[in-house]
């Protein structure tokens, strides 16, 4: 009996690269309006665009820590966004301290009764919740799965709509089944 008889469930396979973290170097948060921010850099800041999210951690100014998610049209050098949780953004002058954490939140659009993530060309980190992800605790590492063995995957019943994933030490190929359920 094959893997996907024995989940009792519809298989959605997902494939995507899943970026890691990356410290731009000098980033300066303009004057925000609200939310909006437009961050600028000397052309050292990640390619992103509009609507993809991104995650700033060890920022100088804490609040400008948090989710935001990319509007307009980036480049490496502005980056137009929406700060998506906690307080404003404020006003800061160039700080090398900010970690961007890329990652992607794979949505699903039902909810999974079991997921099987491979890990194909670097490790990842798997989160399950967006509020795990934010604060970079409850995760699991999943190491490069080998040709022969599946040391590089992670199985297990989980209810869901959506994880949260992050390459660890460079971007990485992922797949990612999640189980529908039946009715």
């Amino acid at each position: 009996m094959s893997v996907l008889q024995t989940r009792g469930g519809i298989p959605r396979v997902f494939r995507a690269t899943v970026e890691s973290e990356t410290t731009p170097g000098d980033a300066d948060w303009g004057a925000p309006t609200g939310n909006s921010v437009t961050i600028t850099g000397a052309a050292s800041l990640p390619l992103l665009a509009s609507g993809q999210s991104f995650l700033v951690r060890d920022h100088a100014a804490a609040n400008n820590n948090g989710l935001y998610i990319a509007t307009g049209t980036p480049t490496t050098s502005s980056l137009p966004c929406t700060k998506l949780t906690g307080d404003a953004p404020t006003d800061e002058a160039a700080s090398a301290t900010a970690i961007f954490a890329l990652g992607r939140a794979r949505s699903f659009g039902f909810t999974s009764l079991y997921l099987i993530l491979r890990v194909l060309t670097n490790p990842c980190k798997l989160y399950f919740s967006q509020a795990d992800y934010i604060d970079d605790v409850n995760f699991l590492t999943l190491p490069v799965a080998a040709a022969d063995a599946p040391h590089g995957e992670w199985r297990g019943p989980i209810e869901a709509k959506e994880v949260w994933l992050l390459g660890d030490g460079g971007d990485t190929d992922i797949e990612l089944v999640a189980f529908q359920r039946r009715g």
